[in-house]
């Protein structure tokens, strides 16, 4: 999976995202290119046991929670298997997906089935790189869900108690290392964009750290100089941004000033992928790159 991301969106019903996914995948689609950018969500229903799934969540089949977590957890093992890992596997390609496991984790736990229960269901899904959680509040939610339809699915009540338990779920899943940001969702579409950005503009500093160490490495002549090059590029690298990009440095920079700043950091990151690694790698980052830059120039992010 040379370079390929796994991006998920999860969130209350009603926090808007569902939309946001398709906004996200739109932006990717004219930065990257629509054939390297897939959205989809789950339940996912053509993969197996898809639509039995959207039965039960619209009460039109009543089964125990058991059946219903081995239900999900089937649909998303043939969902990874015949859609998503396949299209991971080209490069530089974007899986963007509504719902993963942290939603099998809140929804089908119950008394009688434990999260462990449902995380040893699950225990072969491939973890995504970034989770996105849409916090809204469940009033605001509730106020969606009353916009757009006239009955309520089965998991669409009890709201304050769903987001007490994703964030309960959320803080344990990144104590097992996993990457996963909290949006407000509370405002309206740009506002929730606004906050996946700034989370995209996080994750190209990290991508840009590791480019310059993988440059040190592959560049370096010999041993010593692979391990100099690797080690004192990124920390130097670090140190800089720390100094004058960081939110809460003294010396950050400013205005004009700090974007130029951030420009020739993110181009040399870009330059370090283009020499060290695959092109491919390099584009994709630098497209990602101009248009996190430009959003952050078009909303005035800083």
């Amino acid at each position: 999976m040379s370079g390929s991301f796994f991006l998920v969106l999860e969130g209350l019903d009603g926090s808007g995202k569902s939309e946001v996914s398709r906004r996200l995948a739109d932006l990717l689609s004219a930065s990257l290119g629509a054939d390297r950018v897939l959205l989809t969500y789950e339940p996912h229903n053509p993969s197996a046991a898809g639509d039995y799934c959207r039965d039960v969540l619209a009460k039109r089949i009543a089964v125990s929670s058991r059946t219903l977590a081995l239900a999900f957890a089937l649909n998303r093992a043939d969902h990874l298997e015949r859609v998503m890992l396949p299209f991971l596997d080209g490069d530089q390609r974007v899986v963007i997906c509504d719902r993963y496991v942290l939603s099998s984790l809140v929804y089908q736990s119950t008394g009688s089935l434990s999260v462990d229960d449902v995380r040893a269901l699950n225990s072969g899904a491939r973890a995504p790189d970034l989770t996105l959680f849409l916090d809204a509040s469940p009033e605001t939610c509730s106020a969606r869900i009353g916009q757009r339809q006239d009955h309520r699915e089965l998991f669409e009540e009890r709201l304050a108690e769903t987001r007490d338990k994703y964030l309960r779920l959320i803080g344990d899943l990144r104590g097992r290392g996993e990457r996963i940001d909290i949006i407000d969702a509370n405002g309206g579409l740009i506002d929730v964009l606004n906050g996946a950005n700034l989370a995209l503009a996080f994750l190209l500093e990290l991508t840009a750290l590791g480019a310059f160490a993988f440059w040190g490495i592959v560049t370096g002549g010999d041993a010593l100089s692979q391990i100099v090059l690797g080690l004192g590029t990124p920390v130097l690298a670090t140190v800089l941004w720390g100094t004058f990009a960081a939110p809460k440095s003294p010396r950050r920079l400013r205005g004009t000033a700090y974007h130029a700043f951030r420009i020739v950091f993110f181009v040399l990151a870009t330059l370090c992928l283009l020499i060290a690694s695959s092109p491919i790698l390099g584009v994709a980052f630098g497209a990602l790159f101009v248009l996190n830059t430009t959003l952050i120039l078009v909303w005035r992010q800083e």
